[in-house]
């Protein structure tokens, strides 16, 4: 059987959930089904059971600061000395070594996180921070046996061999395939199997990495600090019209093709949006759950509504104006007598 540890990560800000892709996953890898890659093995509830206990047992626990915090071991090999000083952008300091560089940038960060300036990592913990930067450097004990490349963590290091010799030693226990390093496999889960381990549906996708969301706020929170600055705007061939995202061009590109998958089970409407299509069934249900908030009549749907709410603002306008008028009236009548 397989022996996991930090699979799934658990947010408290967003309430959402998702499988980690910085974890090590797996320690040993070995076929836990007879399964070829090609089979679709589809889990019992037995199975099932099992799956999310075991995923509830190995969540993260919270990141606090420990008060005996890992140290860097005397057997990594020796920092790398930098012929000229890097001088910091926001204050006086200097260093010399790549990793002091790093751990400076805790000083001027208000979420007391530490940033690698080599690639803009960024991590909490300080003996993370050294790992990684020395991954960069080739400074740490952790390589791969074949091409000599640095990894901040062992498992990753003994999994890289996998890449030369082309062995995928790591399965998916749902569906028989199989991966190079156990961060793939781990991917795949996320991205394949969640719903089907933990019975709670990801609606919410990243159209940029493809990660997905229980909630909202969770896939929102993951664009601002990983796709902050990326312009997901996309550009209609057919039309020259500029879309915010991938998503939105899929759905404009339909009043074009006129494609509409959505039908009604009733009538022979159909619909390019789903959302279209639950609106247009309201109308034959007679639920009407879009209410005005002038007199509290009903609607099927919002645009009606809001076009009827119009109506309800420019009377209100009208009677301002009536209103104004006499008392401009009066007032100049007063001027006059004076």
């Amino acid at each position: 059987m397989l022996r996991k540890k930090r699979i799934l990560k658990s947010s408290k800000e967003t309430g959402s959930l998702y499988i980690s892709k910085e974890t090590n996953g797996f320690e040993e890898a070995s076929a836990c089904t007879d399964v070829t890659d090609s089979a679709a093995v589809l889990p019992t509830e037995a199975h099932q059971n099992i799956l999310s206990n075991i995923y509830k047992n190995t969540a993260k626990k919270s990141r606090r600061k420990s008060s005996n915090p890992r140290k860097i071991g005397p057997d990594h090999p020796p920092l790398v000395q930098l012929e000229e000083p890097l001088q910091c952008g926001k204050c006086e300091a200097s260093y010399t070594t790549n990793v002091d560089f790093a751990l400076h940038s805790l000083d001027h960060n208000d979420d007391e996180k530490y940033t690698c300036h080599l690639c803009n990592f960024r991590i909490q913990s300080k003996y993370g921070l050294e790992m990684h930067v020395r991954a960069h450097e080739g400074t740490t004990k952790y390589k791969c046996e074949i091409c000599d490349k640095s990894f901040a963590v062992s498992n990753l290091a003994k999994q890289h061999k996998y890449f030369h010799t082309g062995e995928k030693p790591f399965q998916c226990e749902i569906c028989g395939k199989h991966y190079f390093t156990s961060k793939r496999l781990s991917s795949h889960r996320h991205n394949s199997h969640y719903e089907a381990i933990t019975g709670v549906q990801l609606n919410y996708d990243c159209t940029v990495c493809n990660k997905r969301y229980t909630t909202a706020l969770g896939l929102k929170k993951h664009k601002l600090t990983k796709h902050e600055h990326v312009d997901l705007s996309v550009i209609c061939e057919t039309c020259g019209k500029r879309l915010s995202s991938k998503e939105k061009l899929k759905y404009h590109l339909r009043t074009h093709t006129g494609y509409k998958p959505h039908g009604c089970h009733i009538c022979p409407k159909m619909f390019s949006k789903k959302e279209q299509l639950v609106e247009h069934i309201r109308i034959h249900t007679g639920e009407k759950p879009f209410l005005c908030r002038y007199c509290g009549r009903g609607f099927a749907q919002r645009t009606p509504l809001k076009v009827h709410e119009r109506t309800h603002t420019k009377k209100l306008l009208q009677r301002n104006e009536n209103f104004q008028d006499p008392v401009i009236t009066s007032a100049e009548q007063c001027n006059a007598s004076v």
